[in-house]
């Protein structure tokens, strides 16, 4: 019999948020961290996770802390940082500031990727979210060439690495149209805070 596959999960909280004022993950929704729920989302999926940060405070999770090996160079960054800390060829990765993401969404990245290759969810609209995919440990070497190259831009990665896109469509049963709403400004909280207590039967 085969062993079975590991799967970490990386989750990307990279730092500061000028917007936010403080580091974002940190930022209080609904009386928890933000990052808190995308460590929900991956402890029923992930063997393991890895929290990439930049801040000693996010220790008091509980979970690995990881600085950014390369600097300044936005979530690829964050990404690589990650990958290089996973010990296991199978990796999601998910940015802090995507709370309404659920588990069914990842499980169901997860059921529909090709491991060997990036794989990443296509909203209807076509945009793909490579802030919520699955990538391999062997995509590692070529994230390194687009940082030191200083190509910090996840869309050009996607289309190098010819990144198998999955799409996400209102036909799913765990779909709602706020499944990627994006947290980026104190303005939000409240709204990412209602939005959650709408959708929670999804989550």
């Amino acid at each position: 019999m085969a062993p079975i596959e590991k799967l970490t999960g990386i989750i990307l909280s990279g730092g500061k948020s000028s917007r936010m004022g403080m580091d974002k993950g940190l930022t209080l929704l609904n009386g928890k961290p933000l990052i808190y729920y995308a460590i929900e989302t991956f402890e029923s999926v992930c063997d393991h996770i890895i929290i990439s940060a930049n801040s000693p405070d996010y220790n008091q999770f509980g979970y690995p802390v990881q600085a950014d090996i390369y600097k300044d160079c936005g979530p690829i960054g964050g990404i690589y940082t990650g990958l290089e800390s996973s010990e296991t060829e199978k990796n999601l990765v998910l940015s802090c500031d995507i709370p309404l993401i659920s588990t069914a969404l990842i499980k169901f990245v997860l059921r529909h990727s090709d491991k060997k290759k990036v794989c990443v969810p296509v909203q209807e609209n076509g945009f793909p979210e490579p802030l919520c995919a699955y990538y391999p440990k062997t995509s590692l070497q070529l994230l390194k060439k687009f940082i030191i190259q200083k190509n910090y831009k996840l869309s050009g990665f996607l289309n190098a690495v010819s990144a198998k896109r999955i799409p996400i469509h209102s036909g799913l049963s765990f779909y709602h149209p706020f499944l990627f709403f994006n947290l980026n400004h104190n303005s939000q909280i409240e709204e990412a805070g209602e939005l959650l207590k709408r959708y929670k039967k999804l989550l």
